[in-house]
């Protein structure tokens, strides 16, 4: 190791890594060599770079503190949902990162999960948060028996046409085959507006167009809606919300990090009508005909 300085905020030189063993539960994983280097340019600008053609090669580059970097991250990510309360983190901050990620640093972390070749990960964060910017592409991800190609995601929290962008080529999984999956969001007002197009079922011959919301209420709950969206399951055309009215899942809770959901009341069903799905009343969902 050859660094200097008085703080991890001013350490600059390198640190080297020569035949790293790491173990867990799972396995035991040898890493040949492994370099992080630290360096100041004249304007103060520091960029760390991580050379390791085994788990990650890139740099993150700009004016920072260390220890504040986790809370940019999150208000970055934040920013995309409604009424999201930021953590205080000092201004003018900002770095640019470009990664390039290998499977096997991802196989510590998740012996069930493999990333293709030429998985990277760029994009610019900020203190003001709606400048972040994040691009992440991968040829292929699978997960036990869920498979995807050609994954593309997009961050954009600026851009008045969609703040998050999600394009999977194909998915493949136990239950259900898709293909041309598309999702885009953007915020409004405190809402948050999701569209996303895809096609599936034998022959890619299902299709669907679903535009749906999700918000907080006063008493701070979370509201999911559906707008009028189309599908084609199984030879049937159905039409979700064709009056435009927010078709709301009344008393729905979602508690994101220890992912608890809770519906409050079950739609009524009533049988011997069209398959249509809408909203006649304001304290009711009704389902009609629903047979998958």
């Amino acid at each position: 190791m050859e660094m200097r300085g008085t703080s991890i905020d001013d350490a600059y030189g390198a640190i080297k890594f020569k035949n790293v063993l790491y173990q867990n539960k799972n396995d035991s994983y040898t890493f040949k060599d492994f370099e992080v280097t630290s360096v100041f340019d004249i304007n103060n600008e520091r960029t760390i770079r991580v050379n390791s053609p085994e788990i990650v090669e890139g740099n993150l580059k700009g004016k920072f503190a260390i220890k504040e970097v986790p809370n940019l991250l999150r208000n970055s990510f934040g920013d995309i949902y409604t009424k999201y309360k930021p953590y205080s983190v000092k201004e003018a901050q900002y770095f640019n990162f470009n990664f390039k990620i290998y499977n096997k640093i991802v196989e510590i972390f998740s012996s069930q999960l493999n990333l293709g070749s030429n998985t990277f990960i760029r994009g610019r964060v900020e203190s003001d948060p709606k400048n972040f910017k994040l691009t992440f592409r991968s040829p292929s991800i699978k997960l036990e028996d869920f498979f995807a190609s050609k994954i593309e995601v997009q961050l954009i929290n600026d851009n008045p046409l969609f703040n998050s962008y999600v394009e999977v080529d194909s998915l493949a999984t136990p239950y259900y085959n898709a293909s041309k999956f598309s999702l885009i969001n953007v915020t409004l007002n405190d809402t948050l507006y999701v569209k996303s197009e895809f096609k599936g079922g034998e022959n890619t011959a299902d299709a669907f167009d679903l535009n749906l919301y999700y918000t907080i209420d006063d008493t701070n709950k979370s509201v999911v809606g559906i707008k009028k969206s189309y599908a084609n399951f199984k030879n049937t055309p159905w039409l979700l919300n064709e009056s435009q009215n927010q078709l709301k899942l009344q008393s729905l809770k979602i508690m994101l990090g220890w992912l608890k959901i809770g519906i409050k009341k079950l739609p009524k069903v009533a049988p011997k009508t069209p398959p249509k799905l809408k909203n006649p009343c304001a304290d009711d969902m009704m389902f009609y005909t629903v047979c998958l």
